[in-house]
């Protein structure tokens, strides 16, 4: 039961903290900047945002989809010096 309340705080805080960026703002942001390839499973929860641009590096994923807690560091500085 307490691992069940884990999972689901970790989708229902992302959205109490405006500090915390979802999967979904973090790839719209870089989509302005770079090309971003996704990698999803099945069920569209689990997604991976991957830059070739950036030698394939993976840039954020998500297990809980769109919404979910974006789980990488993206320097937001250095994109939006159009340099890439």
């Amino acid at each position: 039961m307490e691992n069940q309340n884990k999972v689901k705080n970790a989708t229902t805080d992302t959205h109490k903290n405006d500090s915390i960026n979802t999967y979904a703002d973090d790839v719209s942001f870089m989509e302005d900047y770079i090309k971003i390839i996704q990698l999803t499973d099945a069920s569209n929860n689990s997604k991976v945002a991957i830059s070739a641009a950036l030698q394939g590096r993976i840039m954020t994923s998500s297990a809980y989809g769109d919404k979910g807690r974006s789980y990488g560091w993206i320097n937001k500085e250095l994109l939006k010096l159009n340099l890439l």
